[in-house]
């Protein structure tokens, strides 16, 4: 009987093993994934509620220039894995808010809905106000949380007759800010203005949220020049940039930007061409985290390799279409074949080939001295003038005969490698009327004087079914 139960015992035994053997393994199955970190970003003061610091003579608001910065932090932070939300809504960006404008005038209220839902890290986002030559950047951490009274003790404040809370035993929070306020520091460096200061100060919001948080002082409203350039979206992309890598380096940097800039194509308009001075774009240029910091294009010709290499910043219209003009006269006055490489670097440092194109040029020996034209498609033509005589520009006025001069418009002649002059006019910019069109061309002396210098006309046919493709 005993000899029967032990059996029976050792059974139990073993079944329980291979099922927790089995239990194991079904488990380590199935992926682990760690919770993203959650991110709080608080665009200081509210727009239409209230402005904040105002620079009277360049009618930019703090409260603006917060809400373009917070929203693009919590944009590219959103692009990169982590969860976020904004206190309040950010005109254009579509991070969830946690309050209306209306209701983040309090900031009891902020430091309420940031606490509700429990996040990592807090970041507000403000600008200075100060005298009118006042300039740099700052940061503000809170040893004191209104949580943990333990430790906590007074201290003059940065206003006259201001008392402010410090806390000798701060907790894990508060330590926490410190830390990220010294990573920020980090980052900032080199952005453009002067970092002034990291200050221990108990700001509401960092004074009452449990998490950490830095308040960010971005540059001086207050200083015009300052202002203009807090308000530029270039800087601001910039600043965007510098906030992003310094959370993802607190939060261990695996997310960090490391991608240089792309472009969708790099193009010229006319290849080959007898212009003297051409354009070349890199078009669609883009970086979704950091944001382009500037575009530049290496220029050399064909003719005894790179002796002739030359670098040209390129110039964005502002859809992110960076173009450059290459005058042949800084190359030798070379013809032939022109390599442009283009190059663009971000706002982190990184730096990279966004693509090239080869551009012919040639001479046309062919163009009659004076004003002459000709048809190059059923929507465009070529106008040139030719001449012995030196000017300092040429202007081509072009009208369509249709309704008078209502579509006049001045061309500036491009310099041609014959050492005339020349312009494509396409009639999409003049109503795409057909018909008759007037051209003249009028010279520009060194001293400003305009001369008639001829005149001519070209008839653009309508649209055919053979035309059509």
């Amino acid at each position: 009987m005993q000899r029967e139960k032990a059996k029976k015992n050792l059974i139990v035994v073993a079944m329980s093993i291979l099922l927790l053997f089995l239990f194991s393994f079904i488990i380590s199955g199935f992926p682990v994934y760690a919770r993203s970190p959650v991110i709080v970003i608080q665009p200081g003061h509210s727009v239409g509620y209230d402005p904040g610091a105002t620079n009277s003579s360049t009618g930019i608001t703090e409260a603006a220039v917060n809400a373009a910065v917070a929203g693009k932090v919590a944009t590219k932070l959103g692009q990169l894995g982590y969860t976020v939300y904004l206190t309040h809504p950010v005109a254009g960006c579509s991070v969830q808010s946690l309050l209306t404008n209306a209701e983040a005038n309090s900031l009891s209220n902020v430091a309420n809905a940031i606490n509700k839902i429990k996040p990592d890290l807090a970041i507000s986002v403000h600008h200075n106000s100060g005298g009118s030559s006042a300039s740099g950047y700052e940061f503000y951490w809170s040893s004191y949380r209104d949580f943990d009274q333990e430790g906590v003790y007074e201290v003059s404040g940065l206003w006259a007759g201001d008392t402010a809370f410090r806390d000798s035993s701060p907790c894990w929070a508060a330590q926490e800010s410190k830390v990220f306020a010294s990573v920020l520091e980090k980052n900032f460096n080199g952005i453009g203005i002067d970092h002034r200061k990291t200050v221990e100060r108990d700001d509401y919001v960092q004074a009452h949220v449990t998490c950490p948080s830095v308040l960010i002082e971005g540059g001086f409203i207050s200083n015009p020049s300052e202002s203009l350039l807090l308000a530029s979206d270039a800087f601001q992309e910039k600043m965007s940039g510098r906030i992003v890598n310094s959370v993802s380096e607190y939060f261990g940097g695996a997310t960090k930007d490391e991608k240089a800039p792309t472009a969708d194509s790099i193009t010229t308009p006319e290849s080959p061409t007898t212009n003297a001075v051409f354009t070349v774009t890199a078009n669609g240029v883009k970086d979704d985290l950091s944001g382009v910091s500037d575009v530049r294009v290496a220029i050399w010709s064909f003719e005894n390799g790179q002796d002739d290499l030359r670098w040209y910043p390129a110039q964005n219209d502002g859809q992110g279409n960076w173009s450059a003009k290459i005058d042949i006269k800084d190359h030798n006055n070379e013809v032939g074949y022109y390599a442009a490489h283009f190059y663009a670097a971000d706002n982190t440092g990184n730096d990279g080939f966004l693509g090239g194109v080869n551009v012919l040029v040639t001479v046309d020996g062919g163009i009659p001295e004076g004003i002459s034209s000709k048809l190059l498609s059923s929507n465009q033509f070529k106008v040139h003038f030719k001449s012995s005589e030196k000017y300092s520009d040429v202007l081509f006025p072009v009208w369509s005969i249709n309704n008078g001069q209502d579509d006049l418009i001045w061309y500036k002649g491009i310099r041609q490698t014959d050492g005339g002059y020349a312009v494509i006019v396409n009639n999409k910019d003049h109503g795409y009327d057909t018909g008759h069109y007037a051209v003249h061309a009028y010279g520009k002396d060194n001293h400003g004087k305009e001369t008639l210098l001829g005149t001519t006309s070209i008839n653009v046919p309508g649209m055919t079914a053979g035309s059509i493709v």
